[in-house]
């Protein structure tokens, strides 16, 4: 079914598409700059380096998982006649990442409680 949206809908949802990028960006950028602070600062203890190069790595899988739906709406405003297509797989795509974020950020929180109790902190 072809449809179209509106030039301002369009560049509305194009405008999500932009912000879910730099929100991919950031995160992915963030943990690894995670991933080298852990290999700097806790060479010593290689469960301490574990720990934190897994958090690390958890951070840049959840921003990775967001590079998807940012693509699927910004192809709205470039593309003709598939724009419900793109926003379908892009909705689907961000919900997926918005559970599979909470679900690496709640891991993260277990393994800083973990580094907690541990001592570490």
């Amino acid at each position: 079914m072809a449809y179209e949206f509106e030039d301002q809908d369009a560049k509305v949802l194009h405008s999500v598409g932009v912000k879910a990028l730099v929100i991919a960006f950031l995160m992915s950028f963030g943990g690894l700059i995670k991933v080298v602070l852990a290999v700097i600062d806790d060479r010593s203890n290689l469960i301490l380096l574990s720990l934190r190069l897994v958090q690390a790595l958890l951070q840049v899988i959840a921003g990775w998982i967001f590079f998807r739906p940012s693509d699927n709406l910004r192809k709205i405003h470039q593309t003709e006649g598939n724009d419900l297509e793109e926003l379908f797989f892009g909705l689907e795509d961000m919900s997926l990442g918005f559970m599979t974020a909470l679900f690496l950020v709640a891991a993260s929180l277990l393994i800083d409680l973990g580094l907690f109790i541990m001592g570490v902190f």
